[in-house]
């Protein structure tokens, strides 16, 4: 009898941003090279792959006409990616057409929109992750700006205002190579008497140690305006879209829509898209919190709730009582923690050991159990886990066969 369940490998992803090791080790698997991103899902660009008895196939043969509305991957990275921006649905549906009009092939270089998918996301810290997030208040940004005589030798500064902050960072963005790169040389020479918090220092003067190029990226100077944001393991942020950040250390659980969009500014050697980048970014972003999560049936379970309708995150802690709950889609289980668990489906059992994840089969009854208290992590559409807990309770004593 074929499992119900989709034990899933993951699609390796290999950028110059990833580490070694980490992703590996918690994978339970020997990979001497880099990885950054682990996807566990079913983007076209590099779906995971379905391990069956006999067969392998990708998860988007064994979807079918069902499509994985999320993304689910693990990140690990060594230092800073890009500055960008990802799309609303409009805006997302608009690009997608529109660089399929001029023919730009979905691999290249100068792509930005390889689906028609929004990407709001949401970041989960695995180990302290550091994070560029929004600029700080507008009012401290166009003050820091007007300060810096560097920059009004390649331009007129900001006059005050989202519209007229917009204007000048396309000029910036735009502004010749080296008189921009002579700027940030003045600016860095002189970086500890600027009124930026000492963490935003040390990441630029990190930068400029790192990077031979350093000076001659422009998004070098988004680091003296945004918000550095550290969370510790377990906290996590949701990033909306038109949000500016860049992701800079750490490893974590990145869950998005099922989409690879992604319109850069700068820190990076990929396409920089100034005029797309112009029109996503929101400037008037309020301040991005924290999250902790919500805990639902004591410490059992702990929801990440965001406004995106495509996904939703939960930590389950899993112990020899089971959690039973009724999946309307496709949730996937990912398990990178210490124990095995034990999924129940439709009367077939597949263990689940540490670093292994799968797909469940839709509108049927879960069942998760672990001789030794673990954690997995469950992604699946938004629920209403206050509707589950009768089915949750109902389990409170131990099962007759002793599970």
């Amino acid at each position: 009898m074929a499992s119900p369940v989709a034990r899933l490998r993951p699609a390796i992803r290999r950028y110059d941003w990833g580490s070694r090791r980490i992703i590996a080790d918690l994978l339970r698997i020997t990979d001497p090279q880099t990885i950054a991103e682990a996807w566990f899902g079913a983007h076209p660009l590099a779906p995971a792959t379905v391990i069956g008895e006999a067969d392998e196939v990708p998860l988007t043969d064994w979807l079918g006409d069902t499509e994985l509305p999320y993304l689910l991957k693990i990140l690990s990275a060594s230092r800073p990616l890009s500055i960008q921006v990802h799309p609303n649905a409009v805006q997302a549906r608009a690009g997608f057409a529109r660089e399929e009009a001029a023919g730009i092939p979905r691999g290249a270089r100068q792509r930005s929109y390889r689906d028609a998918s929004p990407k709001p996301e949401l970041i989960l810290a695995l180990t302290p992750f550091h994070a560029l997030v929004g600029l700080r208040e507008l009012h401290e940004v166009v003050s820091l700006l007007r300060s810096l005589p560097e920059l009004e030798r390649v331009l007129s500064p900001p006059t005050g205002g989202a519209a007229a902050l917009r204007t000048w960072l396309g000029r910036w963005l735009e502004a010749p190579g080296e008189a921009r790169a002579a700027a940030l040389r003045g600016i860095g020479a002189r970086l500890h008497t600027l009124a930026i918090p000492a963490a935003n220092r040390v990441l630029f003067e990190r930068l400029v140690q790192e990077r031979a190029d350093a000076h001659a990226d422009p998004g070098l100077l988004f680091i003296l305006v945004m918000r550095l944001l550290v969370l510790m393991p377990g906290q996590a942020l949701f990033l909306p879209a038109g949000c500016v950040h860049a992701y800079v250390e750490g490893t974590g659980l990145e869950l998005m829509a099922c989409s690879d969009n992604v319109v850069r500014a700068g820190l990076t050697s990929k396409h920089i898209d100034v005029g797309e980048f112009l029109r996503l970014v929101d400037l008037s972003q309020p301040t991005i919190e924290i999250a902790m999560g919500r805990s639902v049936l004591g410490d059992r379970v702990r929801v990440f709730e965001t406004p995106a309708s495509q996904f939703e995150l939960c930590i389950l802690r899993v112990e020899s009582v089971p959690l039973m709950w009724a999946s309307s889609g496709h949730d996937t289980l990912l398990n990178i923690g210490a124990n095995p668990v034990q999924v129940g489906v439709g009367g077939v059992i597949l263990p689940l050991v540490p670093g292994q994840a799968c797909v469940l089969p839709r509108d049927t009854s879960i069942e998760l159990w672990s001789e030794q208290p673990t954690e997995v992590f469950r992604v699946s559409a938004p629920s209403d886990w206050s509707a589950h807990a009768s089915a949750l309770r109902s389990v409170a004593d131990p099962t007759p066969d002793g599970r």
